[in-house]
């Protein structure tokens, strides 16, 4: 068996490959948020689970789930410090 490759088979080589792996090109520019981050708000089409955009969806929704708890951790502690801060002085 012979394989026959044709530079018209590689020119732009690299540039596919990095296509390939930019998600934004096969999967339109809806999956991501005004912070570059995915999301499901504006996308029309449901994913296939155990896909790796399925699961890296989940794993962006694990993110923003942990960002929100640590914002609240981080208020909660402010708020207390504020509070014993404000109690000291009396």
């Amino acid at each position: 068996m012979d394989i026959i490759i044709y530079a018209t088979d590689i020119r732009n080589f690299e540039e596919e490959v990095e296509k390939s792996f930019n998600i934004e090109n096969s999967h339109g520019h809806n999956l991501f948020d005004d912070n570059d981050r995915l999301t499901l708000n504006n996308y029309d089409y449901s994913l296939e689970p155990h896909t790796y955009l399925s699961i890296m969806m989940d794993m962006q929704e694990q993110l923003n789930e942990q960002h929100d708890k640590i914002n609240d951790l981080i208020d909660i502690h402010a708020s207390s410090r504020l509070y014993n801060l404000e109690n000291s002085n009396e």
